[in-house]
């Protein structure tokens, strides 16, 4: 979908301001994902913890509502662009789910304010943490330059990824662990497991119809 908007808007300033604002977008959500996870797992945490993510997150909630102005005036004078319009509404939607979840992991930091117990939970969700991390500008270079390898990889790692995050639920439900521990552990990975969802659901604007961005199961292996 996202070649249709490149060929309905090339060369026009408009898309490339778009183009700019989202890529500050992901730029953003990384940033503070990469931050959160290593205040979980690593414990590198500092006072001023709380005060970048949620700045953070007002810039990216702000180039949301830009870029969806600018879609809204374009299509008040062009109707014509309505299909590609409403993919990149979609797209920047998911870069601003991304930033929520983030905080979200941020908001268990603030549950858990003690370093995390070191154990096979920890372990398994902080390379997992790194898997996702490595998305990041896997996604945004797919976005970009609308490459449908590079968006493919994104597909075949979240194949990977997402059920980790499910095993992890399914262990906790098994093991004997303090109510504590479980709610954190199973926050972590829930929000983990959606960061990873929203930038497969990017990845898949790159290769999918309007109607199915965001089902990347549609994608064939």
């Amino acid at each position: 979908m996202f070649n249709e908007i490149l060929k309905a808007w090339r060369g026009e300033s408009l898309l490339n301001d778009m183009l700019r604002i989202f890529d500050r977008m992901l730029d953003d959500t990384c940033g503070m994902y990469d931050k959160v996870t290593s205040w979980l797992f690593q414990n590198q945490r500092r006072e001023a913890a709380g005060k970048e993510v949620y700045q953070a997150d007002r810039r990216v909630n702000s180039a949301e509502r830009e870029i969806r102005r600018m879609l809204v005036e374009h299509l008040s004078i062009s109707h014509r662009d309505l299909g590609p319009c409403l993919a990149l509404m979609s797209t920047v939607k998911d870069a601003e789910r991304i930033g929520d979840y983030c905080k979200n992991l941020f908001e268990v930091l603030e549950l858990h304010p003690e370093s995390l117990e070191k154990n096979q939970y920890t372990a398994e969700m902080e390379s997992i943490a790194k898997e996702i991390g490595g998305l990041f500008d896997l996604t945004r270079k797919a976005f970009k330059e609308s490459n449908e390898g590079d968006a493919s990889e994104v597909i075949d790692r979240n194949r990977k990824i997402l059920p980790r995050c499910d095993q992890v639920l399914e262990k906790l439900v098994e093991d004997k662990v303090s109510t504590r521990e479980a709610v954190t552990y199973t926050l972590i990975a829930r929000h983990m497991k959606r960061v990873a969802s929203h930038l497969g659901n990017i990845a898949s604007s790159v290769l999918l119809p309007l109607h199915q961005i965001d089902y990347p199961s549609k994608i064939q292996n």
